[in-house]
């Protein structure tokens, strides 16, 4: 994971705070949200949690049991989708995107691609204002093991697709084609949801739920990958970020001085 950075100013030093920027998820309802899910049941509850063609225990919640630890069948990262209360309850939103600091970048790793259209798919970012123009990330080249880190500096309002023999699928599910638009094709994960610090898993299903009989809504493990925000450090000067402490000393120093200058 790659160093992340805040640019400190002098405003922020007096009033002895700092910003942080990331990227955000921003769904469509006040009812959606990060949720908590604990057992995977391939019921289909949350929108993620689906058989697999691959065989079973195969859907993007095991890939989340076996790589972050915890008990057996038990998901420790939260999900986005609907509140587990409610009709809508572990329903997928079908229309969130990013919001994105653009004077930093993002760092993406790709970590599995479990797909037969492997060597065809393409991942990659949109413009939410303008999501006819894609952004490639990943192309069906790239794998785990070759092209698996790549760093791109999506716009202000931005949203992931994936474009493959089966159609382009986007975060704004009423964009996708083959007329799959009450289908969620991205499952996003928090691994670290501090302010300033998220850093997100996210989980793609490069199949129609209209083609998809077996899986139902898909199992997500056709494409895994992270993604970091990497905030760019002040040009020429020192990427350590001093603790809010710090700042405060800081800031009292700076009150003093200017205390000083004045009696002087």
């Amino acid at each position: 994971m790659k160093n992340r950075y805040l640019v400190l100013v002098a405003a922020a030093i007096v009033a002895s705070g700092s910003a942080a920027f990331a990227d955000t998820v921003v769904g469509s309802s006040v009812n959606t949200g990060f949720q908590t899910y604990g057992t995977v049941n391939e019921n289909g509850n949350p929108f993620w949690d689906n058989k697999s063609l691959d065989g079973s225990h195969k859907d993007i919640g095991y890939y989340v049991n076996s790589n972050y630890a915890g008990a057996p069948n038990t998901v420790h990262l939260p999900w986005y989708g609907y509140k587990n209360s409610g009709g809508n309850a572990g329903k997928a939103d079908l229309n969130m995107h990013f919001t994105h600091d653009t004077a930093d970048t993002d760092a993406g790793s790709l970590k599995l691609e479990i797909a037969g259209n492997a060597g065809s798919n393409v991942v990659g970012w949109y413009d939410t204002t303008n999501a006819s123009v894609l952004h490639p990330i990943w192309t069906g080249s790239d794998s785990p093991l070759v092209g698996a880190d790549e760093v791109f500096n999506p716009s202000a309002s931005w949203g992931l697709y994936i474009q493959g023999p089966g159609g382009t699928y986007y975060m704004n599910s009423a964009l996708n084609s083959n007329k799959d638009t009450k289908n969620q094709h991205f499952a996003i994960f928090g691994v670290d949801l501090t302010a300033g610090v998220e850093k997100y898993l996210i989980g793609v299903e490069d199949l129609s739920s209209k083609t998809n009989k077996y899986e139902g809504k898909g199992d997500y493990n056709d494409f895994i990958f992270t993604l970091t925000t990497n905030i760019a450090p002040p040009p020429g000067g020192n990427p350590g970020v001093p603790e809010p402490a710090s700042l405060s000393l800081l800031a009292l120093g700076a009150v003093g001085l200017i205390a000083r200058r004045r009696k002087a």
